[in-house]
């Protein structure tokens, strides 16, 4: 293999206008390549929602839930499923196995799709159509709370729209979603004196509405060679046209406004709400398109952002509760500031050891093999996130090793009165092989994580394949750059040295190795006592695959026992709100979600569905250090004030949402008997 290195000489136009390449290519690709925070992994999880207005959680249960279950069954794909019913809802949550690929995903969610259209017809009368949810797992990770003090409800839900629509044309953006919108309704308030004193019967009623709501075909007329449609009952319109709404009871005719009245109104109870520090908003979250680098996408947001701010009337504000764009910039930093402190800590340890040329040349030779990392990872579309930002923080320590055999057998050979250019190939010829087996070992020694078929696995694969790129790379810049280069600021010493071992440290070296040798047994005993004392000590090692993240943020999820009133829980979370706000001065701002969690701002974080009895606080303070040390104090302050509730107070993990570190599930065909098993483990636990 020295043959590599016998190129670059006789080529070194070639390998030096390449070089330049990777110094260009990189700043311009780390500069335009795609910046997220976390890596893109799927979540494997849909949600099948039906509803069944008006009936009761065990009839949801018995005639629609099971049926969704039992046709989600027969897919082979399935790990298990999780259902809800409650009073006219059903939920039915599918999960994935794990050995099926990202790729294969969209097949899946067709045939789950089709399973759930045949299973249609077996539902009862009423049931609405079940609906497919599947993006589960979009990541809207800029979100801000719209909110409008002295707006109403529908003046909010109008600008929310307006910038919707205006932020769509924003390049890099993918897709935008408004949380906190109710669906509208009109409600019809009988006077039962008036409906008795007329004798009119409320089916009556009911079945005017649905005669007038119902398009029916009315034909055509032939006139002369044309057909003319002829259109027969339309929709309502408007208030009025339902408040008009004729009612034949026998021979007399009544309006509907006679004896009701008819206002437009939203369903009850509401299907989701939310507040930013105690006022009424609307949330709006920005996903990026695929490939987007969101510091370039937020710099888009916010000169569209300034331009629909001039048009909106004075009080209506566009709020950041989360933006990813921030959270990436940081980590880019520090990764920025460690390749400065790696490439330092390199030469300043060289320099002590090999000296000013030697040190410089290897830090040079790390530089080139993250320049030319980051122009693959832009060719081959990887981004730069959590994951391959710490694949190259990881390889840093390994990517000088190369460099460092190949200088210094060089180095040796030179002091001896070797040619610089036969020195250098004499060595690439005895270490190329060696020196390439051991980066396929350190290479192979990540595998595991890319063949991994969890979830883990896929979030992690560009560890594995940064990893393999950067340690490739820097033993064909050891084999290349840094030959020609040797050659080229090496210098021969004045005086030639026989043994160039012949130093202090070198000796040292020596008599300390030749003891360790003599006294083999002694040395092989203090070894094993070291083992063995690593081992007892490694139980106390923490052990987290997934470690917490250091944000500024933290979520208080509530819940109240089954079946309490939203209204309940919203009296609950604003008192709760008010206080934290005024005592607490590490808050800065308070978001507050009703019935359910908004949608995912951040890849890491859990998801509720709907659930009248749940809210959820997502407090943001000054900084992580605050964002731990507050959560006795809110813990505290809801244990003594609100007794009755279950309250998790959590943070985020480099990893899966995991909801709780400990779950015991209980399954049989007993409710009853289900209960008392869960009551029995909740006090165990």
């Amino acid at each position: 293999m020295g043959s590599i290195t016998e190129y670059a000489f006789k080529n070194k136009v070639v390998i030096y206008f390449f070089l330049l390449l990777i110094a260009f290519g990189g700043v311009i690709s780390y500069v335009n390549m795609g910046k997220l925070e976390d890596a893109k992994f799927t979540l494997k999880v849909a949600l099948v929602i039906t509803p069944y207005p008006g009936a009761s959680p065990h009839e949801v249960e018995q005639e629609v839930t099971e049926v969704i279950e039992r046709a989600v069954n027969e897919m082979e794909y399935v790990d298990y499923i999780s259902t809800s019913s409650y009073a006219g809802l059903s939920i039915v949550e599918i999960n994935i196995n794990d050995r099926y690929k990202s790729e294969e995903m969209s097949q899946i969610w067709d045939v789950l799709r089709n399973k759930i259209s045949d299973a249609s017809g077996e539902l009862p009368e009423g049931a609405i159509a079940p609906q497919v949810i599947d993006d589960f797992g979009d990541v809207f990770g800029t979100f801000y709370a719209i909110t409008g003090e002295g707006f109403s409800y529908e003046e909010l839900k109008e600008y929310s729209e307006y910038m919707k629509k205006e932020l769509l044309t924003v390049d890099m953006v993918g897709k935008i979603k408004l949380f906190g919108n109710q669906p509208e309704c009109v409600d019809i308030i009988v006077n039962d004196a008036k409906l008795s004193e007329l004798g009119v019967n409320p089916g009556l009623i009911i079945q005017a509405l649905q005669t007038q709501t119902n398009i029916a075909p009315s034909g055509n007329i032939e006139l002369v060679d044309r057909y003319v449609r002829v259109s027969g009952n339309s929709p309502y319109g408007n208030i009025d046209d339902i408040s008009n709404t004729i009612i034949q009871v026998g021979p007399e005719q009544f309006y509907l406004k006679d004896f009701a009245e008819i206002k437009k109104s939203y369903v009850e109870p509401a299907q989701e709400t939310m507040n930013f520090n105690g006022s009424e908003a609307k949330g709006l979250g920005i996903s990026a398109a695929k490939g987007a680098n969101v510091i370039i996408l937020n710099e888009n947001l916010n000169k569209k952002i300034a331009q629909i701010e001039a048009n909106l009337p004075v009080g209506v504000k566009l709020n950041p509760i989360y933006n990813e764009a921030k959270e990436v910039e940081a980590a880019t930093n520090t990764f920025v500031i460690n390749l400065i402190e790696s490439v330092g800590i390199v030469f300043v340890i060289l320099l002590l050891f090999m000296g000013i040329r030697s040190g410089l040349l290897i830090a040079s030779g790390l530089i080139f093999s993250i320049l030319g990392t980051i122009v693959v990872m832009y060719a081959f579309d990887i981004s730069l996130h959590r994951s391959s930002l710490a694949a190259i923080i990881i390889a840093m320590g390994m990517l000088v090793d190369n460099a460092i055999v190949v200088t210094d057998g060089a180095l040796v050979d030179i002091q001896r009165g070797l040619n610089p250019k036969k020195a250098i190939l004499n060595v690439s010829r005895l270490t190329a092989m060696p020196l390439l087996g051991a980066t396929i070992i350190a290479i192979l020694a990540f595998l595991p994580v890319f063949l991994s078929p969890s979830t883990a696995g896929e979030i992690n694969r560009d560890l594995f394949l940064v990893l393999a790129i950067s340690l490739s790379l820097s033993w064909i810049f050891a084999m290349t750059q840094s030959a020609i280069t040797n050659e080229r600021f090496l210098k021969a010493p004045k005086v030639i040295k026989e043994d160039p071992y012949d130093t202090k440290m070198y000796i040292l070296f020596k008599n300390g190795l030749t003891k360790i040798i003599k006294h083999k047994w002694i040395s092989t005993a203090i070894l094993f006592m070291l083992l063995i004392f690593g081992f007892g000590l490694f139980g106390n090692v923490k052990q987290a695959f997934f470690t917490p993240l250091e944000k500024s943020y933290l979520v208080v999820d509530y819940w109240l026992p089954e079946g309490s009133s939203l209204n309940k829980v919203d009296k609950d979370l604003t008192i709760a709100e008010s206080y934290l706000s005024e005592n607490v001065s590490e808050i800065v701002n308070i978001t507050t979600s009703l019935s359910q969690t908004p949608p995912r701002y951040m890849l890491m974080a859990i998801t509720q569905s709907y659930n009248s009895s749940f809210g959820q606080l997502m407090i943001e303070t000054h900084d992580s250090d605050e964002a731990v040390s507050v959560r006795p104090e809110i813990s505290k302050y809801f244990a003594e004030n609100f007794p009755e509730a279950r309250v998790q107070i959590s943070g985020y993990i480099a990893g899966p949402p995991i909801p709780y570190k400990v779950e015991a599930r209980f399954m049989g065909p007993d409710p009853a008997v289900l209960r008392q098993l869960s009551e029995k483990a909740k006090n165990v636990m």
